[in-house]
């Protein structure tokens, strides 16, 4: 809920960082300075490897808290039995309230349904926001990468243009800061 709010409270920063990191991914990715476009191909690649499997895992364990109950439940016989007798409760899925019964069937299952429901909703949550971090990070890098090739080449024109890269890479720069 933090991260939620946090993003809330700050949705006018995020949105601008945003904005900015797709101005510069756009300026980046049309160059026509192949060295640029290998850089930030070689960083899509990265982004989308790093953010795939951070996804796969946070959705993995989601999933695994969601039918843990169930698979104790299938897989123990001796929790199965106590379940029978009345000498255990049935496990939820997360700790909570409802406004019934949540220890008995058919309660216990709409009780496990919600919660199911509410901690895939929030592992969602966690990793829009994590991604959305971790990509800007890796943006931020490749930004340092292609300023460094940009800074480079400054001198490698007419006096005017070398002027004109100096502005550019300072703004960049600036922005970049920002």
């Amino acid at each position: 809920m933090c991260k939620v709010w946090s993003f809330i409270a700050w949705q006018k920063d995020w949105s601008a960082i945003c904005d900015y990191v797709t101005r510069a991914d756009i300026a980046n990715r049309y160059s026509l300075d192949p060295k640029k476009k290998k850089n930030i191909e070689r960083f899509t690649r990265y982004c989308r490897i790093v953010t795939y499997i951070y996804g796969t895992f946070t959705f993995t364990t989601a999933f695994v808290v969601i039918f843990q109950p169930g698979f104790k439940y299938l897989l123990s016989s001796k929790y199965r039995e106590n379940v029978k007798a009345g000498r255990e409760d049935y496990m939820q899925v997360v700790s909570s309230w409802v406004p019934f019964n949540k220890h008995e069937m058919p309660g216990y299952f709409f009780a496990c349904v919600i919660q199911g429901l509410g901690t895939f909703v929030a592992a969602g949550w966690i990793t829009s926001y994590d991604v959305i971090a971790l990509s800007i990070m890796i943006f931020i890098r490749a930004e340092l990468e292609a300023l460094k090739i940009d800074t480079a080449a400054i001198f490698d024109a007419s006096e005017r243009d070398v002027i004109d890269r100096i502005r550019d890479c300072h703004k960049r720069h600036i922005e970049l800061i920002q």
